[in-house]
């Protein structure tokens, strides 16, 4: 198994906390994670950590690089 950090970054007004549209998305797609990383054979070890700075980090194991784009993709 390989693993694999994702870092992301997004502006203020984009932020889960301050935008209610962003909010629900986040929560969506956090409802989801189990399930994409099942269907792509991704194992997620730590994450989504979401920090004040606008940031959020994720590390997660996988056999094929190319599951890890599908489940980093469909996950959004």
């Amino acid at each position: 198994m390989t693993t694999y950090v994702g870092i992301t970054e997004h502006p203020p007004q984009l932020c889960q906390t301050s935008n209610k549209l962003c909010g629900e998305l986040f929560r969506k797609i956090g409802n989801e994670l189990s399930n994409l990383s099942q269907k792509f054979g991704v194992t997620i070890k730590i994450g989504p950590l979401i920090t004040s700075d606008h940031r959020s980090f994720l590390v997660i194991e996988a056999d094929d690089y190319d599951n890890v784009r599908k489940f980093v993709t469909q996950s959004g």
